[in-house]
């Protein structure tokens, strides 16, 4: 019963010990950028047009991140980028499709091109 006792006594000083480390920030710790998803780049989805086929715009932005389950005429084209570990920006392009053929485009076209030219290089 003893044994039993100091075990538990032992395992809550630790778990206290641990957790009370959680805020603890290392300043020298080397954060990576982080990007997922498809890459949206300015010059490619500005030759997004009405009129285009489906391989037309995989060749132009590659196959999309999400396909809706219920309907194969609704391709999503997803990006987030997180620089260093800081807010992530998240990008969407929805595109419509009748039949095979491209007939709309909705999404944050102007956030993407905007973020590509404040973060040009």
């Amino acid at each position: 019963m003893r044994k039993g006792l100091k075990v538990l006594a032992a395992g809550v000083i630790i778990g206290s010990l641990l957790s009370g480390c959680s805020h603890v920030r290392f300043p020298a710790a080397f954060k990576i950028d982080v990007a997922q998803g498809n890459i949206l780049e300015k010059e490619k989805v500005e030759q997004l047009r009405p009129g285009m086929n489906q391989r037309q715009v995989v060749y132009l932005l590659g196959s999309p991140v999400m396909r809706d389950t219920f309907d194969s005429d609704e391709w999503n084209y997803i990006y987030e980028f997180s620089k260093s570990g800081g807010v992530p920006h998240r990008y969407r392009i929805t595109l419509k499709f009748e039949g095979k053929v491209l007939k709309s485009i909705e999404g944050d076209l102007d956030k993407i091109k905007a973020w590509h030219e404040q973060n040009k290089a």
